[in-house]
C-alpha cells in the first residue's frame, strides 16, 4: 500500500452517526488526508458543488435521501460521475451489495468495519483513481497530439504539393545534389531543357555532364560554397543532342541538425540566349570599332591626300596674288583660290562632323566681340551679296553686351554656315543678321539670341527637322543649281547644342526662312579700354638663323622658301626624306626643323625620334607639318614634336610658328607699346571700381593671385613659352571673372608677347605682376 503518493487527497465521509464520523475522521486524518464530512445525502449533493473530493465513503441508511439514491444522483451528474463511491453500511445482504454496485459504487464495506481495512481499500481506490485520471489525461493529450500530427501531416502534404507544383512549374532548373555533386533531385525543367523527356533517360552523375574545361571551376566553386554557404557560377553542360548549352547557377548549402553540410540546392538558369547575344554584341562591337577605325583611317588619309596638294595650290596662289596684275589672270587666280577653299571647307566639315560624333571636339571659350564677328561675316560674303544685288542688314538689340564668353571660332562657323546658306538660296531681297539678349534681374548671365533671316526659297514645314540631319538637303532642291553636301546645318545644330543652345527654323515656302539660335545663361566679359591691333607676319624680324625643311614634295619645300623670301636672315636647308633629314641635322645642327610627317624611306616620326634621342641634337625644336586633322594623330605628333602646323600652310601661320623658336623682334609700327603697356603709376593701373559687388570680390582675387606668386617666380626665371602662355591665359580669365580690367589687359599683353616669342618684352611685362597685387591691396585699404 503506497500512501505517500495519495497523501493530501480529499476524502468525503458521509454518515448520519456522529460516532462513525468521528472514528473515521480521526483515523484517516493521521495519514495526511484532507477530510470532509456530511450527515445526509442532501448535504453531499450541496457540498460537492463547491469541493470535489477524490473519494466518497457513503453510508446507506440515512434519514431522508439514502446512500443508494445519493450515489445514483452523483453518477448522473457529469461533474461528479467520475468520483469513486465506496459504500460503508451495516447492510450485509448480497442483494444490498449488488444494489450498491448497480448504483455506481466501486466497493462495499460492512459495519462494523476495521479501520485498517478501510484504509487499505481507500488507498487502493485512490491509487486506482489517480492512475485512471492520469491515464485519461494522457489519452486526451495523445488524442490531441494525434489530431495535431494529422493536421500537421495534412498541412505538410499540402505544402509539399504546393512547392512541388512551384518547383515543377518553375522556368529555372532546380537541383538537389549531395556534397559530391551526385544528383538527388531535379525538376522536369532541368531534364526538358537538356532534351530529355523522362528522368531515367539521363545519367544521375551531374558532374559528368559538365564541359571538361569547366569542371575545375565548378570544383573550385564547391570549396567556396563550403566556406561561405553560397556561390554563383556559369558553366557549360551537354545537351542530349550533343551540343553544349550555357547555364548560370546560384547554389546554397543545406545543413543537418548538427550544422554539417548535408546537400546542395542549386537554382540554374539557361543563359544560352544571353551568351549568344553577348557574343553577337562583341562581334558587332568589334565590327563597329573596325569600321570606326577604317573610317578614321580613311578620313586621315583623305585629309592628307587632299591637303598635301592643296598646300601647294593655295600656297602658290597666295604668292601669285601679290605678283600678277593682269585682271583676267587675277580672275582665274581667284577662281582657283575659291575652288581650293571650297574643297578645303568640305574636308573640314567632314572632319568636324566626325569629331562631334566621336565626342572629340573641344570648345574653347573666350571673350567675343560680336561687332567684330558680324563685320567679318559681312566681309566674307560681301562680294557674293553685291553680285546678287542683295541687301545685307546687321542689327543688334539696344544695350547689347559688347563682349560675351563663347567659343569664337565655333560661333563664326555657325554664323558663316547660316549666312552662307541664306546667300546661296536668296536671289533677291535681303539677308538680315540680328542679335538680341534677354537679361534677368536675379543673375548677370543673359540669354543671347541670334537670327538669320532671308527672303529666299523657304523651307517646307515637314522638312524643318530633317534638314538638320547629316547629308540631308531640302527635297526637290536642285543640286546642279545650289550644290552643297548637306553637312553645314548638321554641324551647325550639333555645335549649337554642344554650346548649350538650341536652333530651329521657321518661314514660308517662296517667302524665305529665319533660323533662330538661343544660347542660355551666357557669361559676360569686361571690355578692354582699347582694341588690340592684329599682328602681321611682316612685323616680325628674325635674327640670323638656319632652318631645315624636310618634305618629299618639292613644291612644298619651294612654297616654304617662297614664304620666307622676305627673310634672307634665315638660311634654308632642304631634305627629301626622314633619313636625309636626320643626317643633315647631325651635320648642320640647324636652329629649327620643319618636318613633314609622311615621307618615304624614313618618315617624320622616326626621323624626329632619331634626333630627339641624340644628346647633341635633342635641343633642336622640331615643328611637324601634317595634313592630318584627327585628334589621335595630333596627340601622337605632340608627344614627340615641339609644335605642329597643318596643311595647307599659310605664310602668316608659318612666320608666327617660327617666331616661337627663333630669336626675333616685332616692329613697333605693328604693335605699339602704348597699346598694351602697364602704366608706371600704380593708381592709374587700377580701374575705377564703383560697384560694391566688384569691391566685395577683390579679396578673393587677391588671395588667388598671391597663391600664384610661386608660379610667377618660376616662369620668370625659366621663361618657358608654353608655361607663360598658360599663366597669361589664367590671368586673362581671372581679370574677366572678377571684372578687374588691368589684370585682363596685362594677361592679354603677356599672351601676345609669348605668342610672338618677344623674350625681351616678356621679361619686362612679367616684372609688373607684383605691382598688380600691390595695386589691389592699395585699393582694398582705401
Amino acid at each position: 500500500m503506497n500512501i505517500s503518493e495519495i497523501q493530501g487527497s480529499v476524502i468525503l465521509i458521509v454518515d448520519d452517526n456522529p460516532t462513525n464520523l468521528g472514528t473515521l475522521f480521526d483515523y484517516l486524518s493521521k495519514f495526511n488526508f484532507t477530510i470532509l464530512v456530511a450527515q445526509s445525502g442532501e448535504d453531499v449533493l450541496e457540498l460537492v458543488r463547491e469541493n470535489t473530493p477524490d473519494i466518497i465513503l457513503l453510508d446507506i441508511l440515512m434519514p431522508g435521501m439514502d446512500g443508494f439514491e445519493t450515489c445514483l444522483r452523483l453518477k448522473a451528474d457529469e461533474k461528479t460521475k467520475d468520483i469513486p463511491v465506496l459504500f460503508v453500511s451495516s447492510l450485509s445482504e448480497t442483494v444490498d451489495k449488488v444494489r450498491g454496485f448497480e448504483a455506481g459504487g466501486i466497493d462495499y464495506i460492512t459495519k462494523p468495519f476495521h479501520q485498517e481495512e478501510v484504509l487499505a481499500r481507500v488507498s487502493t481506490h485512490l491509487n486506482v483513481h489517480k492512475l485512471r485520471k492520469e491515464l485519461q489525461e494522457k489519452n486526451i493529450r495523445l488524442q490531441e497530439e494525434i489530431i495535431e500530427r494529422e493536421r500537421a501531416e495534412k498541412a505538410l502534404r499540402k505544402s509539399e504539393e504546393k512547392y512541388r507544383i512551384l518547383v515543377e512549374a518553375a522556368d529555372d532548373s532546380i537541383l538537389l545534389l549531395d556534397m559530391e555533386f551526385r544528383l538527388l533531385f531535379a525538376n522536369m525543367t532541368y531534364y526538358t531543357s537538356l532534351g530529355y523527356e523522362k528522368e531515367r533517360d539521363m545519367a544521375p552523375e551531374w558532374l559528368s555532364q559538365i564541359h571538361s574545361d569547366d569542371v575545375p571551376m565548378v570544383k573550385k566553386k564547391r570549396a567556396e560554397l563550403l566556406e561561405t554557404g553560397r556561390t554563383e557560377n556559369e558553366y557549360r553542360i551537354r545537351h542530349r543532342k550533343g551540343h553544349w548549352v550555357c547555364r548560370s547557377a546560384k547554389s546554397v548549402v543545406i545543413y543537418d541538425e548538427d550544422k554539417k553540410p548535408e546537400a546542395i540546392l542549386a537554382i540554374i538558369r539557361d543563359i544560352s540566349d544571353r551568351k549568344q547575344m553577348e557574343e553577337e554584341l562583341r562581334r558587332a562591337k568589334e565590327s563597329a570599332e573596325s569600321a570606326n577605325k577604317a573610317k578614321s583611317e580613311f578620313l586621315a588619309n583623305m585629309s592628307h591626300d587632299i591637303r598635301t596638294p592643296m598646300n601647294a595650290i593655295l600656297g602658290f596662289t597666295e604668292l601669285l596674288e601679290g605678283k600678277i596684275q593682269d585682271p583676267q589672270q587675277k580672275h582665274y587666280l581667284s577662281a582657283i583660290k575659291a575652288g581650293g577653299k571650297t574643297l578645303l571647307g568640305l574636308i573640314n566639315d567632314i572632319l568636324d562632323l566626325s569629331k562631334i560624333e566621336a565626342g572629340k571636339l573641344n570648345l574653347e571659350y573666350s571673350p567675343v566681340s560680336l561687332a567684330s564677328v558680324f563685320n567679318e561675316t559681312e566681309q566674307m560674303f560681301s562680294h557674293k551679296i553685291a553680285e546678287k544685288g542683295l541687301d545685307f542688314i546687321v542689327e543688334t538689340s539696344p544695350n547689347f553686351p559688347e563682349t560675351i564668353l563663347l567659343d569664337e571660332i565655333r560661333l563664326r562657323q555657325i554664323l558663316m554656315n547660316l549666312v552662307g546658306n541664306a546667300v546661296k538660296f536668296t536671289e533677291s531681297g535681303y539677308i538680315k543678321l540680328y542679335a538680341s539678349h534677354h537679361a534677368y534681374e536675379d543673375r548677370n548671365t543673359p540669354d543671347i539670341i541670334f537670327s538669320v533671316e532671308d527672303t529666299g526659297i523657304g523651307i517646307p514645314g515637314d522638312q524643318r527637322e530633317s534638314i538638320f540631319g547629316a547629308f540631308e538637303q531640302q527635297q526637290g532642291q536642285s543640286h546642279a543649281r545650289f550644290g552643297g553636301t548637306g553637312l553645314g546645318l548638321a554641324i551647325t545644330k550639333q555645335l549649337v547644342e554642344m554650346m548649350g543652345g538650341e536652333i530651329y527654323v521657321n518661314g514660308e515656302v517662296g517667302k524665305g526662312s529665319t533660323f533662330h539660335i538661343n544660347f542660355r545663361n551666357v557669361a559676360l566679359s569686361p571690355v578692354s579700354k582699347s582694341e588690340k591691333k592684329k599682328e602681321t607676319s611682316d612685323a616680325v624680324r628674325f635674327r640670323k638663323s638656319s632652318l631645315l625643311v624636310a618634305d618629299d614634295v618639292k613644291f612644298n619645300r619651294t612654297l616654304v622658301k617662297s614664304y620666307l623670301i622676305k627673310h634672307p636672315e634665315i638660311h634654308i636647308i632642304e631634305a627629301e626624306n626622314g633619313k636625309e633629314a636626320a643626317e643633315l641635322t647631325k651635320y648642320h645642327q640647324p636652329d629649327v626643323i620643319l618636318m613633314d610627317m609622311k615621307m618615304p624611306v624614313t618618315d617624320g616620326y622616326e626621323a624626329t625620334r632619331i634626333i630627339k634621342t641624340d644628346n647633341a641634337l635633342k635641343h633642336i625644336p622640331v615643328i611637324a607639318i601634317t595634313a592630318e586633322a584627327m585628334k589621335e594623330e595630333i596627340e601622337k605628333i605632340t608627344n614627340i614634336c615641339d609644335a605642329y602646323v597643318t596643311k595647307p600652310l599659310g605664310r602668316t601661320k608659318l612666320i608666327h610658328t617660327l617666331a616661337k623658336f627663333l630669336k626675333h623682334s616685332v616692329g613697333e609700327s605693328e604693335i605699339p607699346d602704348h597699346e598694351y603697356a602697364l602704366s608706371e603709376t600704380k593708381d592709374r593701373d587700377i580701374p575705377e571700381v564703383t560697384d560694391s559687388e566688384t569691391l566685395a570680390r577683390l579679396p578673393n582675387l587677391l588671395e588667388i593671385l598671391e597663391d600664384q606668386v610661386n608660379v610667377w617666380e618660376e616662369i620668370s626665371e625659366i621663361l618657358t613659352i608654353n608655361d607663360i602662355e598658360d599663366f597669361a591665359d589664367k590671368m586673362k580669365l581671372l581679370g574677366t571673372k572678377y571684372n578687374y580690367k588691368s589684370l585682363a589687359s596685362w594677361g592679354d599683353r603677356l599672351l601676345l608677347q609669348a605668342t610672338m616669342f618677344d623674350v625681351e618684352s616678356l621679361s619686362e611685362t612679367l616684372k609688373k605682376f607684383p605691382d598688380i597685387i600691390d595695386n589691389i591691396k592699395i585699393k582694398l585699404e582705401k
